[in-house]
């Protein structure tokens, strides 16, 4: 049994299934709910199978799917999935993120067009590891060459010609912003001064990959000086987060858990901050950047590649002596924490919602 919001009205479009694996509050996500809401000319479903449901009231003329609990498992999915597309004449499966482009693989038939959307880079950055190698295997093993894949990034695209050995029909389509963030030529509020306290933010579910644990060992070190960071973003660790800074005596990193509207804390801080070591193309940085905040960003490539290596302040994903000694310099001075704002623009203009939506419409028709 599955739940569906009847609030579509059909006509002679045609029939778009996005499937994801939640509706929480991470980059894939966001990224559905925005472009589905623009999406107009089709007849647009959206079918997801696990908790949480952050982003669904924001979700508009859509019908939406969610498969309970008990039918989360993997035969079911595939089952409802099939069913979607048969009950109603579905013309092309969007699927995101890994489960769920493998669910749609072994359920889409060969007449529906098929998309599959990566937005990881564990490939490349965690592939030693022994459960990214089972998935990678299955990755290989579903894949056949009529899918159209979607990277988000030149570094993710290279990531699935080097470690999955795909070539045929994949296009590299950069995430946007929302127009509540598109700001041009927008300035931060809070201007920080030499001798006050810095005040950053850093944003992103307590991952593995988004590498928070730096942030503690840094601030073992850093805890009386007039810095402090607020993480927002919400996960199973949050509590034992909180616990590390508590058993340090950290007072001046707080892990704040979700919040429901990012977009109005970032007039508060100083500049924002990235430490993960495994990234595709992460929107927070682009969020703040278009609201005129320096970044400062461990110096993996899709940072690097949305940021560019001169608009972005840098260091060390994996020292934290490296975030230490950046921070130091900015206090002292020695570092001008600006990040080339003034070229801000020129790289937002190319993750602006027009550009998605129309490569996204043109592989659609294609």
């Amino acid at each position: 049994m599955f739940l569906k919001d009847n609030n579509l009205v059909l006509t002679n479009k045609k029939n778009i299934l996005h499937v994801i694996n939640s509706l929480g509050r991470g980059g894939a996500e966001h990224l559905l709910v925005n472009y589905v809401n623009e999406l107009k000319q089709y007849n647009n479903y959206i079918l997801y199978f696990q908790e949480p449901h952050d982003l669904k009231s924001q979700i508009k003329n859509t019908q939406v799917i969610y498969l309970h609990k008990k039918e989360g498992n993997a035969f079911s999915i595939v089952r409802h999935i099939r069913k979607v597309i048969r009950d109603e004449k579905i013309d092309i499966v969007h699927a995101h993120c890994y489960w769920s482009n493998i669910y749609s693989r072994i359920a889409t038939p060969s007449r529906v067009k098929l998309i599959n959307h990566y937005h990881f880079a564990t490939y490349d950055t965690m592939k030693y590891e022994n459960k990214l190698k089972v998935r990678l295997l299955l990755d290989k093993l579903t894949y056949s060459t009529h899918i159209n894949i979607i990277a988000v990034s030149a570094y993710v695209e290279s990531i699935l010609h080097r470690e999955c050995g795909f070539h045929e029909n994949i296009e590299t389509i950069r995430n946007f912003i929302g127009d509540n963030f598109y700001k041009s030529n927008a300035k931060q509020k809070a201007i920080w001064t030499k001798g006050e306290p810095l005040k950053l933010i850093a944003i992103g579910s307590l991952k593995k990959e988004k590498n928070y644990e730096l942030l503690i060992d840094a601030f073992k070190v850093l805890k009386d000086f007039p810095v402090s960071i607020d993480v927002y973003g919400g996960g199973e660790r949050l509590d034992w987060f909180k616990k590390e800074t508590e058993k340090y005596g950290i007072k001046n990193l707080r892990f704040l858990g979700n919040h429901s509207n990012v977009q109005s804390l970032f007039d508060n801080y100083h500049g924002y901050v990235m430490c993960s070591f495994s990234e595709a193309c992460p929107l927070s940085p682009l969020e703040a950047m278009s609201c005129g905040l320096p970044v400062i960003l461990s110096d993996i490539p899709s940072l690097k590649e949305i940021v560019g290596e001169n608009s972005g302040m840098y260091f060390e994903n994996k020292k934290a002596k490296s975030f230490i000694s950046l921070i130091q310099s900015i206090l002292s001075g020695d570092t001008i924490l600006d990040g080339h704002k003034s070229a801000y623009a020129d790289i937002l203009s190319h993750y602006s919602k027009e550009y998605f939506i129309k490569k996204l419409t043109d592989l659609y028709e294609k």
